[in-house]
């Protein structure tokens, strides 16, 4: 029953994974940390380079250690895998969906992982482990893998991890302090309990007393039973930063102290003045293969100190630092490591055991060349797998084994038209296997064309040319529509050629010469325009209420490559439009008066941009005044009775028309005034309704001068002076 629960919910899993893919976004991870020799492969490049902190990894990244190496990778959310020695990882899945929802795929492909996998809180996020034989399911977990040929260790130390035979459908979970193996061609994995022995000193990451564990368990080790201790007010925050502190780099069933680790206890033990042992690696009950080499590191603190490793001398550096190397024996089995440490007055001893594996079974797979294949080079390339540690030859040419157990080689074969047979062998130890291939030379000229093929369909103007041209010779000569293609060593070619963007069907003619062969392949393609769904956009995005000038310029944008751009103008509902190139201007000329305009812009496509629309106020023409009254120069005769020097002031009213307005729209009449110089009394009117207008102004004894100004949108002033009324 738990087996199925658990088969439901790797399903909803990759359900939850398959509905977001198509919007998800690559994460990060970067090398946290590092000791020794670690390279790292971007993406699918052949080629691996130098390792360093704090180096980005990203999907379909990889990296691997080397002997006596290990590095720690962190992921973005915070999920910490620290890699042994000898191991190689590929960052096979880095997805975020957005909204909490992350996939992470980590492929091991040999060697030992400690991993603590922060808990993952969306129910749609994943994180999984894949080896050659298993697949792990986490949610938050502390766990460490083992993988070895055909074979995975899964031990998990805090959490729950279901994992099932790679390609089978029964999953099993492990819990905290089970650990399962996940043989390959076997159906029933095996779940046990560990034991102090199955966990060794493997601590989780982010556990706090780790170095205090690691330390304890040498000090047990110690012939001399040395204990540390706070001799004095000084070493005590020493003392208690070690024992507070955190292991950080970890191999497959032990943990090594780190360097502050090192240098804390060492400054402890100078307090105290004490000679002290300290043993780095192994680590107890370390797995190695037969006759292999085993690194023995550590540290002493001590004056005129001396260490031995299995009876013979370590070499020293001045700061306590030794290293030893112990071959391995042939035999399987448990064996021990006496380390000791003399000085002229103390000395301590230190035991480490390591386990010898039995022999790994040989086996040699050959994938190129094939039997009866035909070269038109004299070297060619032999390639295959074989057991981890096995030597490989090629016709007596030694072949390029990696740690994973892929090997490859260059084999020179005669430039004549026979048959040539290649024999591979491989050995480990006693074991030997030997496979041979018979190839063939052949100088003929071939082409292959393995793309485009034909009938292909394509939406670019660029187009992927690949295949081979045999023999690879600087004599050998390839062309597709006369633009000449790069051939490679091995003469294959991959290389982007240009068509016409005619829809329709293009024959691209491939042409290969050598000395004096031509031969010759058509592929037959067909060109289609992609959907253009790309809306132009429109610029200014308004209109303004009143403009200064007639046109107002307008800049079409569109990413559409050879577009053709239509501009409509539309004036009081009457429509017209004229047609452009994309990223180019257009300009809505105004008319005089007020009127509604909108504008847009439309591809071929139809994708049509937003409208700018408003009402605009433009004149381009002169207001005229036509007076009324007073009529040049008038006279007002006061009432006899009217005394000189009285305050009386006559009421006057002042009559004129505006005309020569388009449309006799007063909307393009901004402000009127009528103004009386003589007292300076101005009557001023803003909202015009009326282009007939009458204006009262008081008048003064004497003459009155009077000046009427119209002020226009653009702010521009007509004016009628000379204005006249005399009062007597």
């Amino acid at each position: 029953m738990k087996t199925l629960k658990h088969d439901i919910l790797l399903s909803c899993l990759l359900v939850c994974f398959c509905i977001g893919i198509g919007n998800a976004e690559e994460r990060e991870a970067y090398i946290k940390s590092m000791i020794g020799s670690v390279s790292v492969r971007k993406g699918q490049s052949p080629t691996w380079k130098d390792g360093r902190p704090n180096m980005v990894l990203k999907e379909k990244d990889a990296i691997r250690t080397f002997v006596e190496s290990q590095a720690e990778v962190m992921t973005s959310e915070g999920s910490i895998l620290k890699l042994d020695e000898n191991t190689t990882m590929e960052m096979s899945t880095l997805k975020d969906f957005g909204g909490g929802t992350q996939a992470t795929k980590v492929k091991i492909l040999n060697g030992s992982i400690l991993s603590n996998v922060k808990k993952l809180v969306n129910t749609g996020s994943s994180f999984e482990f894949e080896t050659p034989t298993a697949v792990a399911s986490i949610r938050g977990t502390t766990l460490g893998l083992d993988v070895t040929g055909e074979k995975t260790l899964v031990k998990v130390y805090e959490g729950e991890v279901v994992v099932k035979p790679k390609g089978g459908t029964t999953a099993t979970s492990v819990k905290t302090n089970q650990m399962i193996t996940i043989v390959k061609g076997e159906k029933n994995a095996k779940l046990e309990t560990m034991t102090e022995k199955d966990k060794g000193s493997v601590v989780a990451p982010e556990t706090g007393n780790a170095i205090k564990q690691a330390i304890d368990t040498a000090a047990k080790k110690d012939t001399t039973k040395q204990i540390l201790a706070d001799t004095s007010s000084k070493a005590k925050p020493q003392a208690d930063s070690l024992r507070n502190g955190k292991v950080s780099d970890t191999t497959k069933s032990g943990a090594k102290i780190d360097s502050a680790a090192i240098k804390a206890k060492a400054a402890l033990d100078a307090t105290a003045g004490t000679l002290h042992l300290t043993v780095v690696t192994p680590a107890d009950y370390m797995h190695v293969k037969p006759g292999t080499p085993v690194s023995v590191t550590g540290k002493t603190v001590g004056s005129n100190v001396k260490v031995t490793v299995a009876g013979q001398t370590a070499s020293m550096l001045a700061s306590g630092d030794f290293k030893a190397t112990v071959n391995a024996p042939l035999a399987p089995g448990e064996y021990d490591i006496l380390v000791e440490a003399n000085s002229p007055s103390q000395s301590q001893s230190v035991t480490r055991k390591y386990v010898v594996d039995a022999q790994t079974q040989l086996f040699l797979q050959v994938s190129s060349p094939t039997d009866g294949q035909k070269f038109g080079t004299t070297f060619i390339t032999v390639s295959g797998t074989t057991a981890v540690g096995a030597d490989v030859t090629a016709s007596g040419i030694k072949c390029q084994v990696s740690s994973n157990g892929s090997f490859s080689g260059k084999v020179p074969i005669p430039d004549e038209e026979n048959q040539v047979t290649i024999e591979i062998e491989a050995t480990l130890g006693n074991q030997s296997q030997t496979i041979v291939r018979k190839v063939e030379y052949q100088s003929d000229l071939s082409l292959v064309v393995t793309s485009p093929v034909n009938g292909q369909i394509v939406t670019t103007s660029t187009v992927q040319v690949t295949g081979q041209v045999l023999p690879a010779s600087n004599e050998t000569e390839l062309a597709v529509e006369d633009a000449k293609i790069v051939l490679g060593t091995n003469g294959k070619f991959n290389q982007m050629i240009t068509i016409p963007q005619d829809e329709g069907q293009i024959v691209l003619e491939f042409e290969a010469k050598y000395q004096n062969i031509v031969k010759k392949e058509t592929r037959t393609i067909t060109y289609k325009k992609p959907i253009d769904d790309i809306k132009p956009t429109i610029a200014p995005l308004s209109l303004p209420n009143y403009s200064k000038t007639k046109i107002i310029p307008f800049t079409v944008l569109d990413r559409t490559t050879d577009d053709e751009i239509t501009f409509y103008r539309q004036i009081d509902g009457s429509r017209e439009s004229e047609t452009g190139r994309p990223n180019s201007s257009f300009n809505l000329t105004l008319e005089e008066g007020v009127h509604d305009y909108i504008v847009y812009a439309e591809d071929l496509a139809k994708n049509r941009s937003v409208q700018v629309g408003g009402t605009v106020a433009y004149v381009e023409r002169s207001f005229q005044i036509q007076m009324r009254k007073p009529l040049g120069s008038e006279i007002i005769r006061l009432p006899p009775s009217t005394p000189l020097g009285s305050s009386f002031a006559p009421q006057y009213t002042v009559k004129f028309a505006i005309l020569n307005i388009p449309d006799n729209d007063r909307r393009l009449v901004k402000q009127v005034s009528v103004t009386n110089l003589a007292t300076g009394q101005v009557v001023t009117q803003h909202d015009i309704l009326d282009l007939e207008m009458e204006f009262d102004i008081d008048l003064k004894r004497g003459i009155n001068r009077l000046s009427v100004d119209v002020k226009d949108i653009n702010d521009r002033i007509f004016s009628a002076k000379d204005l006249i009324v005399d009062v007597r």
